[in-house]
């Protein structure tokens, strides 16, 4: 399974793929809104990890929406950056989000949620994880 991550912030990319990568993923990281939208027309997506933050190269919303219209069932995680509040009103205009993650979120947990959230629900994690800090979710 491919996992695609729209994110303008190499370290944390990097990150986020690196977990993936230990979950037995494939990723393929996008560093700005065009690369997204040109690797959702020449991957096949299991799932997608799309950074919202207001300081970003990333345009979340027009990466989730081309998302749900060209690959229909692809589930979306929003990884929310500093001085963003979603209040849930997204998911009723991307019903393919199947979550809100802080970028404070262990890497481990995105992972294991991204698996969960494309049809793994049955999936073990690579290692077991102890909270760092509380996660901020809300879920779908």
């Amino acid at each position: 399974m491919t996992v695609l991550i729209a994110c303008s912030e190499p370290a944390a990319a990097r990150l986020w793929a690196e977990a993936c990568a230990r979950e037995g993923l494939g990723t393929r990281i996008a560093g700005g809104t065009d690369e997204a939208i040109a690797l959702l027309g020449a991957l096949e997506l299991g799932a997608a990890v799309i950074a919202l933050d207001a300081r970003g190269a990333v345009d979340a919303l027009t990466v989730a929406t081309l998302v749900a219209y060209r690959q229909p069932g692809v589930p979306v995680v929003l990884m929310i950056g500093p001085g963003i509040q979603p209040d849930g009103s997204l998911q009723a205009l991307l019903p393919n989000v199947r979550a809100y993650l802080s970028y404070a979120t262990h890497p481990g947990d995105l992972a294991a949620l991204v698996m969960h959230s494309a049809g793994r629900p049955d999936h073990v994690p690579a290692r077991p994880r102890r909270i760092l800090h509380p996660p901020t979710c809300a879920l779908h």
